[in-house]
C-alpha cells in the first residue's frame, strides 16, 4: 500500500505494526489443523475450481462471488481435469450413439435412380 494512501502517520505506523497479523494467524490455523502447507490465494482457487468444475455454476456467477473482473483471469483459476475433459467428450459421444440419422436418401446408386423414384424427369 501506497503512502500516500494513509491520511496521517499514525495510520502508517498502525499498518506497518500489523500488517503482518493475518499472515500470522493464517500459519498458527494451518498449524492447529495439521495442514503442513497451504497458502491464503489457494483457498480462491479452490473455491473458484469446484464452483465451475465440480457444480457447473455458469460463469458469470462466479466473476461475482470470486470478484473477478475479467473472463480471462477467472479463466485462469478454474482448471478443468483430464478427467473431466473425457467426461465431456463421453457424454457427446453417448448423444451422438443415440441419434438417429436417416440415410435412406443416401442408398441410392446414382441421382437418376433417385429422380425416377420421385416420377422426375431430367
Amino acid at each position: 500500500m501506497a503512502r500516500s494512501s494513509f491520511n496521517s502517520l499514525r495510520e502508517l505506523e498502525v499498518f506497518l505494526l500489523y500488517s503482518d497479523a493475518w499472515k500470522r494467524a493464517w500459519k498458527t490455523a494451518l498449524k492447529k489443523s495439521g495442514i503442513a502447507y497451504c497458502r491464503f490465494h489457494d483457498l480462491r482457487h479452490t473455491f473458484v475450481s469446484n464452483l465451475v468444475v465440480g457444480e457447473k455454476e455458469d460463469l458469470t456467477t462466479v466473476m461475482e462471488l470470486s470478484g473477478h473482473k475479467d473472463i480471462r483471469m477467472l479463466k485462469r483459476y478454474s482448471h478443468t481435469g483430464e478427467e473431466a475433459k473425457r467426461t465431456a467428450i463421453g457424454k457427446l459421444e453417448e448423444r451422438l450413439n443415440r441419434a438417429v440419422i436417416d440415410t435412406s436418401l443416401d442408398t441410392s446408386s446414382s441421382i437418376y435412380e433417385y429422380e425416377e423414384e420421385l416420377n422426375v424427369s431430367p
